[in-house]
């Protein structure tokens, strides 16, 4: 009874976006003329819809922090790390609640150096360590790429030097001697602006393609699971 009472939520308020997008805002006049009536009320409706997802973001920290807390309560394995949850949980909560960017007091300059420490100290530093880490596996994943094992790497291979070589000084340096059609910096233009665009374009359809296949499964509640009553 739950999962269909989802499906037909989910199925009307599907339709009407749908709809309110398809249908003009004014009929016209052989239709009456009248104004879209889903257009009339689709401030209320896209508030309600804030409202709501900003309720659904919420499950996700409360869901995590009550999953953390009976992991310390019940001293499970791994009961350390949640401890850390936690207390930087709180710690970050308190400090972005009092900081301000011109402390008056004792206690407010403490929390700034509390706030500054949380997320220029952490937060940040965290972020750029796993973009390092990400960095360092796109290098692995090109070098992979790049072994000439057959006819697309050795094309991949030599295009990615075309346009390393032709977006920095020293391929402008190698190349002087070459007609201006043939350096690399129009090769370059040319290779991201045809080939590259080319490619680019035909992977935006694709993945929009798989959004559309992915959002009609959703609308229409033909999930896992969702064929059967």
């Amino acid at each position: 009874m739950k999962k269909n009472i989802v499906r037909v939520i989910t199925f009307v308020a599907g339709l009407y976006f749908l709809l309110e997008f398809m249908l003009p805002e004014r009929m016209p006049c052989w239709m009456g003329g009248f104004r879209n009536p889903f257009t009339r009320c689709f401030t209320e409706v896209n508030n309600f819809l804030m409202v709501l997802g900003g309720m659904g973001f919420l499950l996700g920290p409360i869901n995590l922090t009550h999953g953390e807390f009976m992991q310390v309560v019940r001293q499970r394995k791994g009961w350390g790390e949640s401890v850390v949850y936690l207390v930087a949980l709180v710690t970050s909560i308190v400090a972005t609640v009092f900081a301000t960017d011109t402390p008056v007091g004792a206690f407010q300059t403490t929390i700034k150096a509390v706030y500054d420490a949380m997320f220029y100290g952490v937060t940040v530093a965290f972020g750029i360590t796993s973009m390092g880490l990400v960095s360092f596996y796109l290098v692995s994943a090109a070098h992979r790429a790049f072994l000439l094992s057959n006819l697309e790497s050795g094309l991949m291979m030599v295009s990615a030097c075309i346009v390393m070589l032709g977006l920095t000084p020293a391929g402008d340096y190698l190349n002087r001697f070459l007609p201006d059609q043939l350096q690399f910096g129009a090769v370059v233009q040319w290779i991201l602006g045809c080939p590259n665009t080319a490619v680019q374009k035909a992977v935006l359809f694709g993945a929009c393609g798989g959004a559309f296949a992915a959002a009609m499964r959703d609308w229409l509640s033909l999930g896992k699971g969702g064929d059967r009553p």
